[in-house]
């Protein structure tokens, strides 16, 4: 019996295997393990709700113990699910890979078990055709060069910005995350950004910043936090009574994950690329809102360079320009989704960018981007770019030229 569900297990799996690793990036190592325990519990489960069912019709109270007894049998089911499920390589991460690779799959599937006559010539072939998808495999997903990769990622109407170093070293701006009214169980850190992250093969953060506290650029932080490895998290002013910030502090320590709060003047390098903090100075900006007081990034590699600055407005521009840094950016993630409220254009003149990017929902209630903010975009000559119009934004730097990649066609 366990040897005929074993090869009933295999043989789904086996056909399943493509699919699974396309669409959700992920496969299990331990799913013949899982099966052999849960499988017989579960038949067993099946039959108690069946026979308490026809029973409970006849006799109740005996009907009510035999669907108890079946209940307590799914919860050890989805209880030993989950304990086998966090087990260390209990799952390995499959970064994108073309479709066409599935279908090459298939068609190696059917020509190694086909029922097609036996021959020593055959097996050859057969051994020949795997040896072929391997190194195809490995031709197609393995890079071709070192890249630095920035993407703007499409959590509507929020922030997260994922880097990935030549070294494939990770840190991850912001998370995305629902307004405080939001009552359903939609979550941007699970549903969205975590796949993101498995579909470019992440299976850690090496540093998560949190430019500051409010919903749409922090709250996905904390799924991520909760489910993933984070080495170190980043962060400037903080209301230490906010509840995302207690939820992070809380996890923090529980997980041993080190904390930093960073000002301006400090600065980090991962993987040979400098990270500068131009705000807020030590303390914050007195009186200013949190917006204002985001924390402000600087990220430099070689002749290009990208600002990072949060949800900063009018008075936190001033404040870094009244400090003198040197602010000169490629590429300006624009302040608070284009709001009317950010992007002076003293600020700009300063920043002289070549690329905007704005992190906006298509249709928000606050009538993000502002069109002042456009216009003084265009005017400028620089070239906007929009989640709301254009997807997820990545800029793929390699030692020869940047190239830039959209996951929409304007106006698709």
């Amino acid at each position: 019996y366990i040897r005929d569900m074993q090869a009933v297990v295999c043989s789904a799996q086996i056909i399943v295997l493509p699919i699974l690793a396309y669409h959700f990036h992920n496969i299990s190592l331990i799913v013949f393990l899982t099966n052999l325990i849960l499988v017989p519990i579960a038949s067993i489960a099946l039959v108690t709700g069946f026979v308490g069912g026809i029973l409970g019709l006849i006799v109740p109270p005996a009907g009510v113990l035999i669907i108890h007894i079946g209940g307590l049998l799914m919860t050890v089911i989805q209880k030993t699910s989950v304990f086998l499920g966090r087990l260390p390589f209990s799952t390995i991460t499959v970064p994108s890979f073309p479709a066409i690779l599935v279908l090459i799959y298939y068609i190696l599937l059917l020509f190694v078990f086909g029922n097609f006559k036996t021959g020593k010539k055959l097996k050859k072939y057969k051994i020949a055709a795997i040896t072929a998808f391997i190194i195809i495999l490995v031709v197609i997903l393995i890079p071709k060069q070192k890249s630095l990769e920035v993407t703007f990622i499409d959590v509507g109407q929020g922030d997260s910005i994922l880097i990935r170093t030549p070294n494939k070293m990770t840190v991850l701006i912001d998370g995305g995350g629902m307004p405080a009214f939001y009552q359903g169980d939609f979550d941007v850190g699970r549903d969205v950004i975590e796949p993101f992250l498995q579909s470019k093969g992440v299976r850690s953060i090496q540093v998560m910043v949190f430019s500051h506290f409010d919903s749409d650029h922090s709250e996905g932080l904390i799924y991520l936090l909760e489910n993933m490895k984070v080495d170190t998290i980043l962060y400037g002013i903080a209301d230490d009574q906010g509840e995302i910030y207690k939820r992070m502090k809380l996890i923090s320590d529980k997980k041993g994950i080190r904390t930093i709060q960073l000002a301006r003047g400090d600065e980090f390098i991962v993987d040979g690329i400098l990270f500068e903090i131009l705000s807020p100075p030590k303390g914050g900006i007195p009186g200013a809102t949190d917006n204002d007081n985001s924390l402000v990034l600087k990220m430099s590699n070689k002749d290009i360079s990208f600002l990072f600055t949060g949800d900063l407005g009018h008075a936190g521009e001033y404040n870094i320009l009244e400090s003198g840094i040197d602010i000169k950016s490629t590429v300006l993630k624009v302040g608070h989704h284009g709001s009317g409220t950010s992007t002076s254009p003293e600020f700009l003149r300063h920043v002289k960018p070549v690329f905007a990017v704005i992190s906006v929902e298509s249709g928000n209630r606050f009538g993000h981007p502002s069109p002042q903010v456009i216009d003084l975009l265009n005017g400028n000559g620089i070239r906007i770019l929009r989640t709301d119009l254009h997807g997820g934004v990545t800029f793929k730097v390699t030692e020869k030229d940047v190239n830039i990649f959209t996951t929409l066609q304007e106006g698709q």
